[in-house]
């Protein structure tokens, strides 16, 4: 039994073409056999092919594996859709899934719409849910998802396979938010700064990431770290004030007034209001106002 792709042969049913439909999301919208991934979801298209020698025998599936993390939850879904491809000196063949995942973490018994199990002709799909939770609840850890898959033809197992995606680990934590998240932890999200609309913006940003010697956000260099709107300023305790908006206050103060020297500015118009914001260091623990008691690291340097 194999994984992945494989010479063209007579197709009984489904293709991956019919198994990403119209309605899917950019990442499962896809009809070749790849494996895309975003921060919080993952699209796997792949082939499974089953063979026996004696007599010989030989079934072909394929399959969309997606995978759904949620940054607001410690609870990870995979949706599973089986289709049969060839089946050629055999009867039936079915094509069977266990989930497993090393880490702290606990799998349910998964849920199955449609039968695995495919005769010559069948244009059903088998979907399979199954969702796996992190359980140890605080500080952080990852994730392996990994999966066993069973082939059978007429009823009789032929072979076994297991599948894993080094790419496809998934990182919780409570790092950001007082709630658990999970995400994929490879992937590094960016921000892409419209610098026709917005020049003075883009210099800014330029600066800071080129000049200045830990050149965070820069590709390659370390990335900034995300401060969730949830997060309070610590004092006093009793402060309903997001960190957030301290920082947006502390390096914008309403007292300061824009030079009229400023002329990086064209793409302001006539009905527009000149404003100040620290972006995008006001929502990242690198902003320049939090005082170094309060965790901020290491970058513009810090107040008090």
């Amino acid at each position: 039994m194999t994984l992945g792709s494989a010479p063209e042969q007579q197709e009984s049913g489904a293709s991956a073409r019919a198994l990403a439909s119209a309605g899917d999301t950019g990442t499962c919208s896809i009809s070749t056999i790849s494996m895309t991934y975003t921060r919080t979801r993952a699209c796997i298209v792949e082939e499974a092919h089953v063979n026996r020698v004696d007599p010989v025998k030989s079934a072909g599936f394929t399959y969309r594996h997606e995978i759904d993390t949620d940054p607001r939850t410690d609870t990870i879904t995979q949706t599973l859709t089986i289709g049969p491809k060839s089946l050629s000196g055999a009867t039936t063949a079915s094509l069977d899934v266990d989930f497993h995942c090393r880490g702290y973490c606990r799998t349910e018994n998964p849920s199955q719409s449609g039968s695995t199990t495919f005769r010559l002709g069948d244009l059903h799909k088998a979907v399979i849910t199954q969702k796996t939770e992190w359980t140890k609840g605080v500080d952080s850890s990852v994730i392996t998802p990994h999966w066993s898959f069973t082939g059978k033809l007429d009823g009789v197992k032929v072979a076994d396979v297991t599948a894993e995606k080094s790419e496809l680990d998934v990182r919780c934590d409570v790092d950001v938010m007082t709630t658990p998240g999970c995400v994929f932890s490879h992937c590094r999200p960016t921000c892409t700064m419209n610098h026709k609309k917005y020049p003075a913006a883009a210099a800014h940003a330029w600066l800071v990431q080129n000049k200045l010697p830990d050149h965070y956000g820069l590709r390659g260099h370390e990335p900034l770290t995300f401060l969730a709107d949830d997060v309070l300023v610590p004092v006093p305790s009793d402060s309903k004030k997001t960190l957030v908006d301290h920082n947006r206050d502390t390096i914008c103060p309403t007292a300061w007034k824009r030079s009229p020297l400023a002329t990086m500015s064209p793409e302001l118009g006539a009905n527009d209001v000149p404003s100040c914001d620290e972006f995008p260091f006001a929502a990242s623990w690198q902003s320049a106002a939090i005082p170094k008691g309060w965790g901020q690291e290491r970058l513009l340097g810090h107040l008090g």
